[in-house]
């Protein structure tokens, strides 16, 4: 029996065992049965997460749709408001000047004297707010007041606790100073000759002499043509002018600061330019005025006439202090922020602006209108026509294809000449949009888009028909307000932000719930796996007392090789496996003797050289840091003496010497660091320090130094960046420096025509940094060993390109250091792309 033992060998005694327990069709058998509940649980596993996926997307769709409703419904609500603030606010004026009608007609029935007068006078005076005193700020970029109330409101809150539910209180709002100004500047009585006999004034604004208005000449800005009118009027008919004043030109439109006047290369004086509310709030003033007459009559006649001067500051003070937010009203008007409120007359000719360069006025010295601001082919074709202003604006069309792609006159603005005229403001669009909503005397509003952001403006009509004012349903003029519509819906925006974050919670909920529901699968499957596996062990426990007497042999043997394996594995290289017989066991045995014998010798010689190697790199790694340092030290002074020499030395010839002398130097020291570079890597005392770091300002100041470099070779440098890349990264900018400067001036110094590029672009949780080039490639076999150390020196480095060929392997340390992967892919003639990626962190 012992024979036959020895010589059947262990391969068949297996075979003979499997086939004996027909352990195949149970594996098999097995197998189905598991693969059968692995692709159930998977199938559950999946659709449960569609399910989640659907909720997740279900009520972000939601959200949406509730934010976008809720955007629309705070739009609509403050554009109602809005306009009505508009129609308000023109319904104000309208009372403002019906009153002044009365006015007029009052003071026709008084005895003229110069005594009524002056007292009819003194009792017309009305509230003005004050702005105050303002200086320019201390960073001389904007104007500030030059004292600021340290007071603080009132905490206001409710006595009963059942109204603490959205309880808002607000300071009063009559909180700005007032002073009380003349309604009107002065109050003259006219001959039927046009020759004034009583004249009143309460201002300084006006001439006191007594003059003959039918002439011209003798009116305010040289403008005024009452007095032709006034013989048309019956008893009780009222004349009203329009707007009438000298025009205030401005060189800035915009702040008026140091800065500006820099940037503009004018004379920083900003008295002499035209106030514009918080932005000159120290700017010569528009300075109006509106004229009311109306016939004197005695015993049934027409004796002569009385005009009232009204002072146009009380017409803009209906706009001036508006503010279509939630601050409601300004000091000083301010049109830099985009929310403000102005006026305009019945032919679209602005009367009340914060800017009053952009008020329309006359030139006192002909007594016509100033140039409005044209659209710059507007103003060319009547330079071109020779025509005056009016007769060749008569002749073009009205609000003629206005488009914000047209472009304001250069000349005019050159000038300070920035009236405003809507008919004729060609590269204003929302001009034609607000005659349309006056034109029949209505009002309404539209969004437009203006320098960038979306503005809601409104339009009311001003109904106030007296005098020439009845020819048109536009009465006086309209008043417009523009507000941005961002303002609006921001708290629908805020809501946005909160139901995203809830929609986040809600879904990593899902995703946590959908987590345990395939952990209970799994779980499920892992049970059915186990009792499958019972059952199975069962079936074949009968085969396997069958093959006891065979393990009991196998396990001997076996175990006897195992015993005497663990001996060498534990160290005891020495000790030898004793052969017992001439099967394959005892083959193995004998394999393995053979096997420790040369394990044995190979240990020996390797743990010799081992000590060989270790030494050889410590002192290597010695030597290069010590010579590096000591290095170091004579090169900085060689290169400061060369700089010396540089600026000490006329002579070119051996300024050319010291220049050699310092670039050497350079290159030299380059070198030197490279050295020290790579023997802390090998050392394992590199250390990074890694910070937060601005990286599109660190990319701007790499890529300003290759660009100079890549230009000077006549090569073109291209620069990309994506978009969405982060403001910082948490890394060593020392070290990343390092490697964009080593790939980018590789690139430049292999590259003779053509391009040199670096693209950054976020690739899910990394950064790739990708440097390309045209250069001549890089030979297929030499691809492989492009990172070794020492290597592109000996192999495709030119005398003229120079280096030692340590910078890519030093640079391949240092991004894996960083946790980052760096590669290339290059082909001769085609030049090559260079990469590397880091984490974002």
């Amino acid at each position: 029996m012992h024979s036959i033992q020895t010589r059947i060998g262990i391969r068949s005694k297996l075979i003979l065992l499997f086939v004996f327990i027909k352990v195949v069709p149970l594996i098999l058998l097995a197998f189905l049965a598991g693969k059968g509940i692995v692709l159930l649980g998977s199938q559950v596993s999946e659709r449960s997460t569609q399910m989640s996926n659907s909720v997740h997307d279900t009520v972000g769709k939601l959200s949406d749709v509730m934010t976008n409703e809720s955007v629309r419904a705070l739009d609509l609500k403050s554009r109602e408001l809005i306009e009505r603030l508009t129609t308000d606010t023109a319904l104000a004026v309208a009372d403002f000047l019906k009153a002044r009608d009365k006015d007029i007609l009052l003071a026709a029935t008084l005895e003229p004297s110069q005594v009524v007068f002056e007292q009819f006078l003194r009792n017309r005076t009305r509230a003005l707010i004050d702005p105050g005193t303002w200086v320019l700020s201390q960073d001389g970029k904007s104007w500030v007041p030059a004292s600021s109330s340290n007071s603080h409101p009132p905490d206001i809150k409710p006595e009963n606790p059942e109204n603490q539910q959205d309880f808002n209180y607000r300071t009063p709002e009559q909180i700005y100073k007032r002073v009380e100004r003349p309604l009107y500047h002065e109050l003259t009585f006219v001959g039927l000759d046009g020759q004034e006999i009583i004249k009143v004034s309460a201002t300084k604004l006006l001439s006191g002499e007594l003059r003959n208005v039918a002439n011209k000449k003798n009116t305010y800005a040289r403008a005024e043509t009452y007095f032709a009118e006034l013989k048309n009027l019956k008893p009780g008919e009222i004349y009203v002018s329009d707007v009438i004043g000298p025009y205030v030109r401005s060189h800035y439109y915009g702040p008026v600061t140091p800065e500006a006047a820099q940037k503009a290369k004018i004379p920083y004086s900003p008295k002499k330019e035209a106030y514009s509310g918080r932005e000159n709030p120290v700017g010569k003033r528009f300075q109006g005025i509106i004229r009311w007459a109306t016939p004197v009559v005695k015993a049934g006649k027409i004796v002569g006439y009385i005009t009232l001067a009204l002072d146009h500051d009380h017409v803009m003070s209906f706009t001036d202090n508006l503010m279509p937010t939630e601050a409601r009203y300004i000091t000083i008007p301010d049109a830099s922020n985009g929310n403000y409120a102005f006026m305009w007359d019945y032919l679209d000719r602005s009367i009340a602006h914060p800017r009053h360069q952009s008020i329309i006025g006359f030139n006192p010295q002909t007594g016509e209108h100033e140039t409005p601001w044209l659209e710059a082919s507007l103003y060319n074709g009547w330079k071109e026509s020779g025509k005056s202003l009016d007769k060749y604006l008569a002749s073009v069309p009205i609000f003629d294809n206005q488009s914000r792609n047209k472009k304001p006159s250069k000349e005019l603005i050159q000038d300070g000449i920035r009236g405003l005229s809507c008919r004729y403001l060609n590269f204003a669009p929302q001009c034609q949009g607000w005659y349309d909503l006056t034109k029949q005397g209505g009002s309404g509003s539209f969004v437009i888009l203006w320098s960038g952001v979306w503005k809601l403006t409104t339009a009311a009509t001003i109904p106030y028909y007296t005098g020439q004012y009845g020819k048109t349903p536009r009465g006086f003029g309209y008043v417009t307000i523009g507000a941005n519509v961002d303002e609006f819906h921001k708290a629908a925006t805020v809501t946005k932000e909160l139901l995203d974050h809830r929609v986040s919670a809600y879904d990593e909920q899902l995703k946590q719930s959908a987590a345990e529901t395939n952990s209970l699968i799994s779980k499920s499957m892992q049970n059915t796996l186990v009792n499958l596996l019972a059952s199975s062990v069962a079936m074949i426990g009968i085969v396997v007392l069958i093959a006891i007497w065979l393990a009991n042999l196998l396990t001997r043997r076996v175990t006897f090789l195992a015993d005497g394996l663990q001996k060498i594995e534990q160290g005891n290289l020495g000790y030898r496996i004793e052969i017992k017989s001439r099967d394959e066991m005892g083959s193995l045995a004998e394999s393995i003797n053979r096997m420790a014998d040369s394990v044995e010798i190979s240990f020996n010689d390797v743990e010799q050289a081992r000590k060989r190697a270790e030494e050889a790199s410590r002192m290597k790694s010695v030597f290069l840091a010590s010579m590096s340092h000591e290095l170091r030290t004579p090169l900085n002074g060689i290169l400061g003496f060369a700089e010396l020499l540089k600026l000490d030395i006329k002579d070119p010839e051996q300024q050319s010497y010291a220049e050699n002398i310092h670039t050497s130097g350079q290159h030299l020291l380059a070198l030197v660091n490279d050295l020290l570079d790579l023997a802390k890597i090998e050392a394992g005392r590199m250390e990074l320090k890694p910070v937060k770091t601005n990286i599109r300002a660190l990319l701007e100041e790499v890529t300003s130094v290759h660009r100079i470099e890549a230009e000077n070779k006549g090569l073109k440098f291209i620069y990309q960046i994506a978009n969405d890349l982060p403001d910082s990264l948490i890394c060593d900018p020392v070290r990343l420096r390092q490697v964009l400067n080593n790939f980018l001036s590789n690139a430049v110094k292999f590259t003779s025509l053509g391009t040199v590029g670096l693209e950054v672009e976020k690739i899910e949780d990394n950064l790739r940094f990708t440097v390309s080039d045209t250069g001549t490639g890089i030979e297929e076999e030499l691809q492989k060993k492009i990172f070794e150390k020492f290597y592109q020196a000996d192999n495709f480095l030119t005398e003229e390109q120079g280096g030692i060929g340590l910078g890519l392997a030093i640079t391949k340390e240092l991004v894996e250091l960083m946790n980052g992967k760096a590669g290339f892919k290059s082909s001769p003639g085609d030049g090559s792309t260079f990469f590397f990626t880091l984490p974002l962190l």
